[in-house]
């Protein structure tokens, strides 16, 4: 039992016909749930709504989105409302993926997103404050989604014109990072951002009253920023510059005459 002086919000909504047919158990996901307004930082050519992720039936509701316990993955959990089979579509704008199914009445159903690994077409950049953010779409690399980390801290993701190899991906990161002003330590092509939805635990940000801040997700478009292709080709040709000079150095350092050439002596067994 409970204890303790205890706060309740109660909402009456008369309706004719069944409660079903008048959406009670979703008014009050409604009433619960916090819908708050945000300025955006972008000058209006973004679209004006966007969703993290979104459901069809208006009988079908996502009650979580976590990470499993058995590793990296994304559980998704939904359930029927209205004791009535149906049929949803789970859009998981996010993921970039989405599931259809069928419900039976009040049944709970969880799904598994495979946290994406391997080599991949994306940068992102963490650490980054609205000053940072206004060089980066100045100098054409718009990012394809970005999230508030924290107040007025942000990671901006950015779509590439190729997938790139893995030591090509960092320096990639790393170049980027340098230029626009982002978090050195998070340059790296393994880097994956803070999911939307969820709270930095960070103890820095814990705000006054003990809660930490929701990951918001800002804009989200999914698109190549405009200077990908020419990026593609500099980077390209700058990692393999330096490639080419660290070779050169291990060269010199390989025949230095203050060391001498480094000689590999081999031995066998004698044979009888």
């Amino acid at each position: 039992m409970d204890q303790g002086l205890q706060t309740f919000q109660v909402e009456l909504i008369p309706h004719t016909g069944t409660w079903q047919e008048s959406r009670v158990v979703r008014a009050a996901e409604e009433l619960v749930t916090e819908s708050p307004l945000y300025q955006g930082i972008h000058p209006g050519f973004r679209r004006g709504a966007d969703s993290f992720l979104s459901v069809d039936a208006p009988d079908v509701v996502v009650e979580t989105v976590k990470q499993a316990e058995d590793g990296g993955d994304l559980i998704v959990r939904s359930y029927e409302t209205s004791g009535r089979t149906t049929t949803a579509t789970i859009t998981l704008n996010f993921a970039g993926t989405q599931w259809t199914g069928e419900y039976h009445p009040f049944e709970i159903k969880t799904l598994r997103i495979d946290r994406p690994s391997g080599e991949h077409r994306f940068t992102v950049l963490d650490d980054l404050d609205e000053a940072s953010l206004a060089r980066l779409s100045a100098d054409g690399f718009d990012p394809c989604a970005l999230d508030e980390t924290s107040p007025g801290n942000f990671q901006a993701w950015l779509r590439h014109a190729i997938v790139f190899p893995k030591l090509l991906g960092t320096f990639a990161a790393q170049t980027l990072a340098a230029r626009h002003g982002a978090d050195p330590s998070a340059a790296d092509w393994r880097r994956f951002g803070r999911l939307p939805g969820f709270t930095n635990c960070k103890p820095k940000y814990r705000r006054l009253d003990g809660f930490f801040p929701f990951v918001r997700l800002k804009i989200h478009t999914g698109e190549q920023y405009p200077m990908a292709e020419a990026f593609e080709q500099e980077v390209t040709q700058r990692y393999k510059a330096r490639e080419q000079e660290r070779e050169a150095r291990r060269q010199l350092a390989f025949l230095s005459p203050r060391r001498g050439p480094r000689l590999h002596l081999r031995t066998r067994p004698d044979h009888p």
